[in-house]
């Protein structure tokens, strides 16, 4: 999410996280930070992490506060569908909308007005039709015997590629779907 954000960020930034034990938002703070190492951010500075509890109110709520506690905040990072869209509503109607760049996890449907009003340059999510192909071709794979499950077993799943099956099963698709602008129209969840 970074790396969407680094292109128009450069100074201050802030997660506004799920809630503060939540390790599948994606948004573990000490990871945030590990990641934050990387020279291609080095101009980015995390200021705060706010949590707002996959709670649209909460999180409407901790985006205002945290344009108020630090008014030159430059980015706002949310993993979550509720924090970004809440984000995004906040902007939309301040005098932030436009100066401070929003980037996170979101649907298409959701951000969609906020992205062809401006508020969001782009955001990501993992697409639903991507993940299911390639579990069909998974399960196909583990039908037929191709892969047994054993860790470090690569198959390959039709045009999407080559995958390999990682500690627990885990299978990494990749990284998420970029939407902006340019193709935001051309999904529908």
């Amino acid at each position: 999410m970074q790396r969407v954000v680094s292109a128009r960020v450069d100074g201050a930034g802030c997660p506004l996280a799920r809630q503060a034990s939540a390790i599948r938002s994606g948004i573990r703070p000490g990871t945030r930070k590990d990641e934050l190492k990387n020279p291609e951010y080095r101009d980015m500075k995390l200021v705060k992490t706010a949590y707002g509890n996959d709670d649209p109110q909460a999180s409407f709520q901790q985006t205002q506060g945290l344009l108020q506690e630090h008014p030159r905040l430059a980015g706002i990072i949310s993993p979550t569908t509720v924090g970004i869209k809440a984000a995004a509503q906040y902007l939309s109607g301040s005098k932030y909308q436009g100066k401070v760049a929003l980037t996170g996890l979101g649907t298409p449907n959701d951000m969609r007005e906020y992205v062809t009003d401006g508020t969001v340059e782009a955001f990501e999510r993992w697409d639903p039709a991507r993940l299911g192909a390639l579990a069909a071709h998974t399960a196909v794979a583990l039908k037929s015997g191709r892969i047994t499950g054993r860790v470090g077993e690569t198959f390959k799943a039709g045009g999407m590629g080559a995958f390999t099956l990682g500690k627990d099963g885990v299978i990494n698709l990749g990284k998420p779907t970029v939407f902006d602008r340019k193709n935001i129209d051309d999904f529908d969840f």
